[in-house]
């Protein structure tokens, strides 16, 4: 039996089609879980971002993908960021910005030079503070 050309552009889109060859956009910096890893949404494109290890698993927490021990019930209740509890991230801050206490919060510096004569930049708080 003889194939036309036609008949394999047909297929071939059907292959890369049902083989998730789309390109499909996201939003900077979300999340989501492909199998076992963790994918981080960079320059409108999906990126490997965690690799879930032995014992761990990707679940859907709190509307983030993160890794997670099996047999754990990750805790992202009111966090933006920062441990689950479980041995992954309630979620990513974007560049430039920290997570603090389950927030993510702009840096107002990242050394003392950033800031004004007579402060220092705290790192804690990535605030100028005044010197002592």
């Amino acid at each position: 039996m003889r194939t036309t050309c036609s008949s394999c552009w047909v297929l071939a889109l059907l292959f890369f089609v049902g083989c998730g060859g789309s390109d499909e956009s996201c939003t900077e910096d979300s999340l989501r879980c492909e199998g076992d890893t963790v994918q981080r949404c960079v320059a409108n494109q999906w990126q490997d971002w965690d690799e879930c290890g032995a014992g761990k698993e990707c679940l859907l927490v709190a509307g983030q993908s993160m890794c997670v021990e099996e047999d754990c019930d990750p805790d992202c209740e009111g966090k933006e960021c920062g441990s689950n509890g479980c041995g992954g991230q309630c979620g990513v801050c974007p560049e430039g910005v920290s997570c603090e206490n389950g927030e993510c919060v702009e840096k107002e510096c990242e050394n003392s030079s950033d800031c004004e004569d007579g402060y220092y930049c705290d790192a804690n708080t990535w605030t100028c503070v005044p010197v002592p």
